[in-house]
C-alpha cells in the first residue's frame, strides 16, 4: 500500500485562505456583537461624564456656597435627617470639597434605599432621591447588563472577547501587505459601499488600540472570567494582601456589599468588632469618635464612611478617588476605635495594581479629562464601526447577495493552526473559547447546508 501525496499549497495561495479565513471570523464576530458594542459604547460614553451629568442635573443639591464656619458634627447631622427621612443609615459620602454637599444613604422602613444630600455646615436637606431610580445607577446597570440578570453579564464577558478577536483581525484585514491601497483616506461617498468601507477601516484603525484596551480592562468585572481572575491572582499573592485579614477576625459579609469598592478587595469580608466596654457595658466610639480616628489615620475628605452592621460590625471608610494609586481602605473596632486593617494601593500585589489602574482609566477617572476624553474616543470608534459594518452588510445584501460572509476554503494546516489558537483562547478566556467552538459547529453546519467549501 502506497501513502497519497498531496501538494503543498503555495504560499500566496496560503495567504489569500487565511486572509478569507480571518475575513469570515471578523464578519460572523461582528454579526453576533454588534447590538451589545451598541449599548456598551453609548452607556460607557455616558458614564464616562456621570460627574458632569449630576452636577448639571442635580447643580443646586450637589454644590453648595462655601462657608468659613466649621461642618456640623456628623452625629449631630445624621440624627437631624433621620428625623424626617427615617430608616437605617448605611453610608454618609463626605465632600471632596467645601463646595460640596454630603451625601447619606438611607435604607427606609419599606425597604427602598434614598439618597440624602445635605449642606454639611447648615443641615439644610437639599434634595432626596431613591437610590434606584437614579440615571447614573441605571446606565451602569445596562452597561454591564447585570440589570437584566448574571447570565447577561456573561453574555457581555464574551462579547468583550469576541471584541478582542475583532480588533486584531480587523488590523489584519486593514494591513496592505506592500499593496499601493489606499488604507488611511476615505474614498468615493456615502451612497456607495467603499466609502463606509474606508470609514470602517479608518475608524478601526484610529479607536481599535483603545477599544481593544477597554474590552481587556473591563474583563475584571465579569461574572466569571472577573472572578477566576481574581482568585488565582490573590493565591499567588498577586492580588489583595491576604496577610492583613489573617490578623483579625472575619466575618462572612463581602467588602462588595458596600457599595463601590476598589475591585481588589471586592471578595473580601470584613472583620468584626470585639467587645470592649467602660465596666463591663458594651460602650461603641459612635459616629463623631470613628470620624476623628479617620482623620487621624490620614484619609484626604471626599471618602465615605459605613457604619457598623449589628454588634459585631466595624465602621469602614472607603478612599476611592480617580487615582487609583490614593485607594484606601480602613476597617476599626466599633467599641475600641482600634485600626483592623488599614490597606490600600502600596500593599497590593502586582496583578492588582495593573488591574486598578486599568480599570480607573477604563472609566475615565485615573487622569481625570484627558482619560474621559480619550475613552469617549473608544466608544465614539464603537458605534462608527457598528454603523458602518451594518451599513456595509445592507449594501452587500442590496446588491443580490444573502448572508454575504466570504467563502470558506480548506486548508488542512491553517485548520490545526487555528485549532491551537482556538484551545490558547479557552485557556485564557474560557468563557470566549467555548463560545470560539459553538461558532466553529455553527460555522460547519452552514458551510454544509450551504455547500461553501470549494474542493
Amino acid at each position: 500500500m502506497t501513502l497519497k501525496q498531496t501538494t503543498p499549497m503555495p504560499a500566496s495561495t496560503s495567504r489569500v485562505v487565511l486572509y478569507g479565513r480571518v475575513w469570515r471570523w471578523h464578519f460572523f464576530a461582528g454579526l453576533l456583537c454588534l447590538p451589545i458594542l451598541l449599548s456598551l459604547a453609548i452607556t460607557g460614553s455616558l458614564y464616562l461624564f456621570r460627574g458632569e451629568i449630576n452636577d448639571w442635573i442635580y447643580h443646586d443639591e450637589r454644590l453648595i456656597a462655601p462657608s468659613t464656619q466649621p461642618a456640623m458634627a456628623l452625629q449631630r447631622l445624621t440624627q437631624q435627617v433621620l428625623m424626617e427621612y427615617p430608616g437605617e443609615l448605611k453610608l454618609i459620602q463626605t465632600p471632596a470639597t467645601s463646595d460640596r454637599s454630603l451625601g447619606l444613604l438611607i435604607k427606609q422602613p419599606h425597604g427602598e434605599t434614598v439618597q440624602v444630600l445635605v449642606n454639611p455646615y447648615s443641615g439644610q436637606i437639599l434634595g432626596a432621591h431613591a437610590e434606584s431610580q437614579q440615571w447614573e445607577l441605571i446606565v451602569k446597570q445596562l452597561h454591564s447588563l447585570t440589570l437584566v440578570g448574571t447570565w447577561a453579564n456573561w453574555l457581555v464577558e464574551i462579547v468583550a472577547g469576541w471584541t478582542m478577536v475583532l480588533v486584531i483581525s480587523g488590523f489584519y484585514l486593514w494591513w496592505p501587505r506592500g499593496q499601493n491601497a489606499n488604507v488611511i483616506k476615505v474614498r468615493g461617498s456615502p451612497q456607495k459601499r467603499v466609502w463606509w468601507r474606508d470609514v470602517h477601516a479608518v475608524t478601526g484603525l484610529a479607536g481599535g488600540g483603545i477599544v481593544l484596551f477597554l474590552a481587556l480592562t473591563g474583563m475584571p468585572w465579569s461574572a466569571f472570567w472577573g472572578q477566576q481572575f481574581g482568585k488565582i491572582s490573590t493565591a499567588y499573592g498577586l492580588g489583595f494582601p491576604a496577610y492583613l485579614w489573617a490578623k483579625v477576625p472575619q466575618s462572612d459579609i463581602p467588602l462588595e456589599t458596600q457599595g463601590d469598592v476598589p475591585w481588589t478587595l471586592e471578595k473580601t469580608t470584613l472583620p468584626i468588632s470585639g467587645q470592649q466596654g467602660v465596666s463591663g457595658a458594651v460602650m461603641p466610639i459612635g459616629l463623631d469618635n470613628a470620624q476623628h480616628l479617620f482623620t487621624l489615620a490620614g484619609l484626604k475628605a471626599g471618602y465615605s464612611i459605613r457604619l457598623p452592621m449589628g454588634p459585631g460590625g466595624v465602621y469602614t471608610a472607603l478612599q476611592f478617588p480617580a487615582d487609583a494609586t490614593q485607594e484606601r481602605v480602613v476597617h476599626i473596632d466599633q467599641y475600641s476605635g482600634k485600626v483592623l486593617i488599614d490597606t490600600g494601593y502600596a500593599e497590593y500585589g502586582a496583578v492588582a495594581k495593573v488591574t486598578e489602574w486599568g480599570t480607573s482609566v477604563h472609566q475615565g477617572k485615573q487622569y481625570g479629562l484627558v482619560s474621559q476624553l480619550v475613552m469617549l474616543v473608544g466608544c465614539v470608534a464603537l458605534i462608527l464601526l457598528v454603523i458602518s459594518s451594518v451599513t456595509m452588510w445592507g449594501k452587500r445584501r442590496a446588491s443580490g447577495q444573502r448572508m454575504a460572509p466570504p467563502p470558506k476554503r480548506q486548508d488542512h494546516k491553517l485548520t490545526r493552526n487555528i485549532a491551537i489558537i482556538t484551545v490558547a483562547l479557552g485557556v485564557l478566556f474560557p468563557l470566549l473559547g467555548a463560545s470560539i467552538m459553538a461558532a466553529l459547529i455553527f460555522d460547519t453546519i452552514w458551510q454544509f447546508t450551504h455547500r461553501e467549501v470549494r474542493q
